[in-house]
């Protein structure tokens, strides 16, 4: 195990699991990000670059139907499928937003790949959020000030995100919200399994 301290917390990285193993540099990749990352992580980075899908072309029209769809059925400007790499976030599909990647210490789905977050992880005012209230897609021209996202998940490890995001904030995401939100990003999951090379 290695061990890292910042200003911001204390995290234990595990180098090796379940027989995948984390490389010299991602290891300190990983200790210089101020986001906490999950102990599945060494698998989980080794997935996400088996699916091909990083780097890959967004005009995806697999992709891009699931996350137009999620847009339109929730009513928010901004939806996106995401790959969570080592030290940024690929934007595999995207709606309303113009941007490639990034910084994974920015991105809110950080933490909905985190392997003890529930199935949907919701923020409702990023501005009242301590850990979002400085980002950049808040901040910024996006202005975005809720969030809600699922993970992609492959053999039970979470490589990635479907979200959607309002510029302005919401009290509620209902059950059947997160049930529709649920399905569509099992039907991402089902996608990004069938990129994956062995």
């Amino acid at each position: 195990l290695t061990h890292a301290q910042n200003s911001k917390m204390s995290k234990i990285i595990v180098d090796i699991f379940e027989g995948y193993e984390l490389s010299t540099s991602d290891k300190g990749i990983l200790e210089r990000l101020q986001v906490p990352v999950s102990e599945d992580e060494a698998k989980r980075v080794e997935i996400v670059r088996q699916t091909t899908l990083l780097d890959s072309s967004q005009s995806d029209d697999g992709f891009d139907r699931i996350s137009s769809l999620a847009s339109r059925i929730f009513s928010m400007p901004y939806s996106a499928i995401t790959m969570v790499d080592i030290d940024r976030v690929w934007y595999k599909s995207l709606c309303g937003i113009d941007m490639n990647e990034i910084p994974r210490d920015f991105a809110f789905d950080s933490f909905t790949v985190l392997s003890d977050m529930p199935e949907i992880f919701v923020v409702g005012d990023t501005l009242a959020d301590k850990r979002f209230a400085n980002n950049p897609l808040v901040t910024g021209h996006s202005k975005v000030r809720f969030y809600a996202g699922t993970p992609v998940v492959i053999e039970n490890v979470k490589i990635g995100t479907l979200c959607v995001m309002d510029t302005k904030p919401r009290n509620a995401f209902s059950l059947e919200d997160k049930e529709n939100l649920l399905d569509l990003g099992a039907a991402v999951s089902l996608l990004a399994g069938e990129r994956r090379e062995s």
